[in-house]
């Protein structure tokens, strides 16, 4: 009897993206655990985007964008509160992050190390105020 990891919830969804060697996601290590209990799994794709976890970390299921001032095609972080998931797409490198034990902690360390968000609007008085907003 074979002995089976136990992965991220997100597993069978991450390795069923794409048909082809290019667009197929390929597990390259398990359960790295951190001392607080939280683990990571890692993958990697040849020719992806971040476009792909856009549409699959639906807000409907409670994922969020993290937004950072590094957002582009090849990067981009989500994180979902109630499942205690992080998950981080960086040129071809995918990172789930699981088992977090405290979702406000991870969030804070978050905004820690991607500093200020980025404004998502900036507005341009006719006296010449600037004004940026923010989503939160």
């Amino acid at each position: 009897m074979a002995w089976e990891v136990q992965m991220n919830p997100l597993h069978k969804q991450i390795t069923e993206i794409g048909d082809d060697q290019f667009t197929r996601y390929d597990c390259r290590g398990t359960a790295r655990e951190f001392t607080n209990g939280a683990k990571i799994d890692d993958y990697f794709t040849q020719d992806g985007s971040r476009y792909t976890f856009d549409k699959m970390l639906s807000s409907k299921d409670g994922w969020r964008q993290f937004d950072t001032d590094q957002d582009a095609w090849y990067f981009g972080v989500w994180y979902n509160m109630d499942k205690k998931m992080t998950v981080t797409y960086a040129e071809g490198d995918v990172h789930v992050k699981y088992d977090i034990p405290d979702m406000d902690v991870e969030y804070n360390e978050m905004c820690k190390f991607y500093g200020k968000a980025p404004a998502w609007c900036t507005t341009i008085d006719e006296d010449g105020t600037v004004t940026k907003h923010y989503s939160r």
